[in-house]
């Protein structure tokens, strides 16, 4: 129910989501303006689907390269003869001045007019226009459209692309040029908020402070960093909190594939930040903006790192136009404006500067990996640590109250049951045979060898008894019914069970009384001599409690004890257990935790089935963990008195039958030997763990209160959700696993050094359940917002 709600919480915000998921796909494959583009792959995708795959081309055109030339020619005379401010490393502005000649700045706008129309002209050729006919006819107007050219031409993202006609019909669509190979990043987010860097570089003849008050007005951490050294560069982006958006303003050229002047004497390229710069990418960093000159060989080498998303200028750019440029950016994009949308929105207004600074709106270019999701302002913060420790909450809550409703419902008792059994047969400390207890044990060669009938006489239940008592035992438990007259010797046994040392036993009625009917108990014997052998058998059959009392049920069994419970008060010279106010039992100076009268529930068992039989005074059956619970002879052995003395003087002896034609066999938690257990050994082993615990301190096995284990639960919840928050991908996976074994060690700990049973099961489902939760939940912001 849980997770249905969950899922179709997802879908409707998928969509309420703003309609940003548009996209258009240009691979222009091989080709250059001599040849033309012959090979061109266009894709559209609706919210990450294909809906359409065509094939187009682009004729050669020469021409439009002859005009760029003329065009770029131009540009930097205009501005070199206008004395302008320009983010282009000082006296580094350059002309090329072959093949051009008689060029005057006067005949500049007309020069930018014709590279205008003959780029329009090239995407408007019958080859190519059957893509923006498909464009026209998949999109609405209004649909914010990332029209993506993925190209290896250098020469294709100088070209001014603003012009096609297709942005004359989607207000909302804008260029963004990727590289024809680019992969994914596995990053990993450490930090507390929004972290920006901020770079301010070589400032000679330039004002950079408009910059610095535009960036440092976001709701971010602001690191800025003036004029560093390229150390000081590099140890700042290698920093292990990471960042989200690195900013540079200050010169920089197109040498050596794009450099940087960091201070008035020293510039840096891009290689020699590619450590520092991946390192970064690693760490979440989603966007670089280069508000300075000739940024083509800036932008291309840090697609080439796997960026996300990076903004530079195509030329040499004014310092006004690039201030201009970013306070519009700015403050579209932090409003929650799709950040192509906003830097269409601030291109455009730059339109206004276009008198004084000619081509203005030419300038800004995006580069983006298609792989990645394009940051918005709103994604950027959510991405922090800081900002999810809101979800990683919820989420531990949500998942904690699933799983508990989940195990309240006892789907997750026969997991629980199975892992301890687990820890029970796997115990670190081995045991030896309890030296207080004998067992006298029916075999098939007894009843072969004495000529006895199955189950055994009246007589030679007696004449046991006898031979017993004679060694003086401190206590002989009859786990042989009696309570009809059986062959010869009655009048023997009823002399021989009425004594001090000897219980005798009777069974309770079941639940199913047709199916466990009430077996008296001999005739004439005290309560005290009486102990019921009812077992507590779990909904899979399975032993794994022992009861020490519980209320008369049928006068026919008229006692409140327990076999193994009436062995130790008579091994103990006590005559009663006593119940306490908070309902546990205290058998001499030890108290025994009444497992059923935990409120409830009680440790894994949470089934109707399981409580059901939670009545009376139990406890879990801390099995010995030994091969054998105590030294086993035969009933022969104790006719023909071949047992010592000393193995029977101040014991416990145990009479029943572990003959497999008896069928006096119970399955058991237990498992040495095999899954089946004789019911004289069973008792064996609940008198050992009573009397270890009230002699030796050997612990019961305990669960914790209801409170605390929901306790438990909800701190591995949080557990899961604070390993979510902090690590993504395989490092999310690594060290939720390393998390997943530190619980199952941290369980086996307890279970051995502690005796208690904590919940394991529903602690690992609430560490893996919140983990994938805020995983999802990241990982749906990431690649949605």
């Amino acid at each position: 129910m849980g997770l249905r709600l969950l899922l179709r919480s997802i879908v409707l915000l998928n969509h309420l989501l703003p309609n940003m998921s548009k996209k258009v796909l240009l691979k222009l494959g091989a080709g250059n303006l001599q040849d033309g583009f012959q090979q061109i792959s266009l894709e559209l995708e609706k919210n990450g689907e294909r809906i359409v795959k065509e094939h187009g081309e682009l004729p050669a055109n020469p021409q439009l390269q002859n005009f760029f030339r003329l065009w770029e020619f131009g540009y930097g005379a205009f501005y070199e003869n206008s004395l302008m401010t320009l983010r282009s490393h000082p006296g580094e502005i350059e002309i090329e001045e072959s093949g051009i000649e008689g060029f005057s700045t006067i005949d500049f706008p007309e020069t930018c007019a014709q590279l205008r129309q003959c780029m329009r002209d090239w995407l408007a050729s019958a080859s190519f226009s059957r893509i923006g006919d498909l464009i026209r006819l998949k999109f609405q107007q209004d649909d914010e459209i990332v029209i993506v050219i993925e190209t290896a031409n250098e020469f294709i993202p100088r070209l001014p692309w603003h012009f096609w006609s297709i942005f004359d019909d989607f207000g909302k669509a804008e260029i963004a040029f990727s590289l024809q190979t680019y992969q994914r990043q596995n990053i990993s987010v450490n930090r507390s908020k929004l972290r920006i860097l901020a770079v301010f570089g070589d400032s000679t003849d330039l004002t950079l402070e408009a910059d610095r008050r535009f960036v440092s007005k976001l709701k971010a951490e602001f690191v800025p960093l003036e004029q560093p050294s390229p150390l000081e560069l590099s140890q700042k982006l290698d920093d292990p909190q990471g960042w989200d958006l690195l900013f540079f303003a200050g010169h920089s050229s197109e040498d050596a594939g794009g450099s940087i002047r960091l201070n008035a004497s020293e510039s840096l390229t891009l290689a020699g930040l590619s450590h520092a710069l991946t390192a970064a990418i690693e760490r979440g960093l989603q966007l670089a903006i280069f508000n300075s000159c000739s940024g083509l060989g800036l932008g291309t080498n840090l697609a080439a790192l796997n960026i996300p998303t990076v903004i530079v200028m195509r030329e040499s750019v004014p310092n006004r136009v690039a201030q201009s440029f970013l306070r519009e950016f700015l403050k579209s994009f932090a409003k929650g404006t799709a950040l192509l949308v906003a830097v269409r929105h601030a291109r455009q207004q730059l339109q206004v500067l276009e008198h004084d600074y000619p081509c203005a709106t030419w300038l800004p270019v995006v580069f983006w990996n298609p792989l990645t999701v394009m940051p918005t302002w709103k994604s950027l913060q959510l991405r922090s640590v800081g900002k999810i420790w809101s979800v990683v909450a919820i989420g531990a809550i949500l998942t904690a109250v699933g799983v508990w409703g989940i195990r309240a419902q006892g789907y997750l008792e026969p997991l629980e049951l199975a892992t301890y059994d687990l820890a029970l047969n796997h115990r670190w400390k081995a045991e030896t045979a309890d030296p207080r207890i004998l067992i006298v044990g029916v075999t098939e060669t007894d009843f072969t060898k004495l000529k006895v009938t199955n189950p055994l006489s009246d007589q030679i239940v007696a004449q046991a008894i006898q031979s017993l008592r004679r060694h003086q035992p401190r206590a002989i438990g009859l786990d042989i019914y009696r309570d009809q007259p059986n062959g010869a010797g009655q009048a023997e046994l009823g002399v021989a069970l009425p004594q001090p040392e000897v219980v005798s036993i009777c069974k309770m009625p079941g639940m199913d009384q047709a199916e466990y009917p009430v077996i008296a108990a001999p005739g004439q014997l005290s309560a005290k001599n009486v102990g019921f052998t009812n077992f507590s058998i779990d909904p899979d059959k399975v032993l794994r409690r022992q009861i020490l009392g519980m209320s008369i049920l049928d006068r026919k069994c008229d006692t409140d004890h327990s076999l193994s419970m009436r062995l130790v008060l008579q091994y103990l010279g006590v005559p009663e257990a006593k119940e306490l106010e908070n309902g546990n039992v205290l058998v001499g100076k030890r108290e025994l935790p009444n497992l059923a009268g935990m409120v409830g529930a009680a440790g894994g068992y949470r089934s109707g089935g399981a409580l059901a039989n939670m009545r009376g005074y139990q406890v879990l059956l801390n099995y010995r963990h030994s091969a054998r619970v105590a030294r086993q002879v035969s009933l022969d052995d104790v006719l023909s008195d071949r047992v010592a003395e000393s193995e029977i003087r101040g014991k416990i002896v145990l009479i029943g039958y572990v003959a497999a034609s008896n069928e006096d066999v119970s399955r058991t938690a237990y498992r040495v030997g095999g899954d089946e257990m004789a019911g004289v050994v069973i008792h064996a082993h609940m008198v050992s763990n009573i009397l270890s615990h009230v002699l030796d301190g050997r612990s019961l096995i305990t669960v914790w209160p209801e409170i605390v284990e929901q306790g438990w639960i909800l701190l591995w919840c949080a557990i899961g959700g604070v390993i979510a928050g902090r690590f993504w991908g395989y490092k999310f996976m690594v060290v939720g696993g390393v998390a997943m074994i530190c619980l199952v060690v941290v369980y086996v700990g307890w279970f051995n050094l502690g005796a208690v049973w904590i919940p394991l099961i529903p602690a690992e489902l609430g560490l893996m359940g919140t983990g994938l939760m805020v995983t999802g939940w990241r990982w749906f912001r990431y690649n949605q917002l």
